[in-house]
């Protein structure tokens, strides 16, 4: 962007919000350049992994009304084809289901199957997460070994309060018989 931009901008605006609205007008402009940016950042788009699916499709959003800001349309397919082009490897599976369908959905709802799925791997992963404490507590409890080890403590507790503390009075050993 020339400073003849800025120039005409800082003429035309009186205050910030003025002058904010025409650095839109000249950034939305329809001139090739932008376009051509937008087509560049529609059709290399990629998913980042930091941020989120919700985060992503925003991004990819925005991008689409861009296009329409500028008088451009994207049709359903290109969108649809960007979006599952962009989906990170784990998601192939997805990207694959939503390609072989019979007819084009509406990127609204790939986008909402999307955005359901990635839920749904964030639940199994949570399960996932759990199980492993919830087998190892139930294994621990149904143990043989420490099932002995709670009767034998319970038993030195036991031994303790009936024979003055002492666990070899409460087995006998120890017992002096008169």
């Amino acid at each position: 962007m020339g400073t003849e931009y800025i120039d005409y901008a800082m003429r035309c605006g009186d205050h910030a919000g003025k002058l904010w609205t025409e650095l839109q007008k000249v950034f939305r402009s329809a001139r090739i350049e932008n376009k051509f940016r937008l087509i560049d950042s529609f059709h290399s788009f990629e998913m980042d992994s930091e941020i989120g699916m919700r985060e992503n499709v925003k991004k990819f959003n925005c991008i689409r009304m861009e296009f329409e800001l500028l008088g451009e349309d994207v049709n359903n397919t290109q969108a649809i084809f960007c979006l599952l082009k962009s989906l990170p490897r784990d998601y192939e599976t997805f990207a694959e289901i939503q390609r072989s369908q019979r007819d084009v959905p509406m990127v609204a709802e790939v986008t909402e199957k999307l955005l359901a799925e990635e839920q749904g791997r964030a639940h199994r992963n949570r399960e996932v997460d759990r199980r492993p404490e919830a087998t190892a507590m139930a294994a621990q409890k149904r143990s043989p070994r420490n099932s002995a080890n709670a009767i034998t403590a319970e038993m030195h507790d036991i031994g303790r309060k009936n024979a003055g503390g002492d666990y070899q009075t409460m087995r006998g050993e120890g017992v002096k018989e008169k």
